[in-house]
């Protein structure tokens, strides 16, 4: 699908949504969550600038949200 989209001069957004594990304890997933993303930009390596990522798509509070800026800036540095 993203080939397809990319062909018809799309751009795409790759995201992880509803990853409520990480969400609720983000420290306690966040090996998991790396591996995630390693897998994806293994994958999509080599794609055109017009491929982005979103690595957490709207944290809910309903699941238990510690998802916060302060606790995701030194996780999404890494």
């Amino acid at each position: 699908m993203v080939d397809n989209a990319l062909s018809k001069g799309l751009a795409i957004i790759i995201d992880e949504h509803h990853f409520k594990e990480f969400v609720a304890n983000p420290n306690a997933n966040k090996e998991e969550f790396y591996a995630i993303w390693q897998q994806v930009a293994e994958h999509y390596a080599g794609r055109p600038d017009t491929v982005a990522f979103e690595w957490l798509t709207e944290p809910n509070a309903n699941d238990g949200n510690k998802a916060t800026t302060q606790v995701l800036n030194p996780i999404y540095a890494e």
